[in-house]
């Protein structure tokens, strides 16, 4: 499961006119090929990698917090201040369902990032 998969659970307990249009601010994250294309403008020669990072998190509210101020915030910001409470525990107990703890107690997430050298 990733964190996305555990914003859309927590989403669909809600009226979907509460998030109407919300795409408009969300980031998008698109496949290698269409960032390649969009480099062959600017640059004669590229390199493009992925790579996916394990951060080795503490307990399961470090990810709720590691994505309050990015995926989350768009969510978010469509409730008062005295509601995004509710909707943050909403997806904590979907982050605790998807991630499981290892045997030292922490959480392992995985983050994908894609890195680009572009050269004239």
């Amino acid at each position: 499961m990733t964190i996305a998969d555990c914003i859309k659970k927590a989403v669909q307990t809600y009226d979907p006119d509460i998030f109407k249009g919300i795409e408009k601010d969300l980031h998008r994250s698109y496949a290698p090929g269409f960032y390649y294309d969009i480099l062959t403008n600017h640059f004669s020669k590229i390199e493009l990698w992925q790579t996916n990072y394990f951060h080795q998190m503490n307990g399961h509210e470090d990810i709720l917090e590691f994505c309050m101020s990015t995926g989350l915030r768009p969510y978010a910001n469509r409730f008062a201040e005295n509601q995004k409470a509710e909707f943050y525990n909403k997806v904590l107990n979907e982050v605790k369902k998807g991630y499981t703890v290892q045997k030292d107690g922490k959480i392992l997430f995985e983050f994908k990032r894609i890195f680009f050298i572009g050269m004239k």
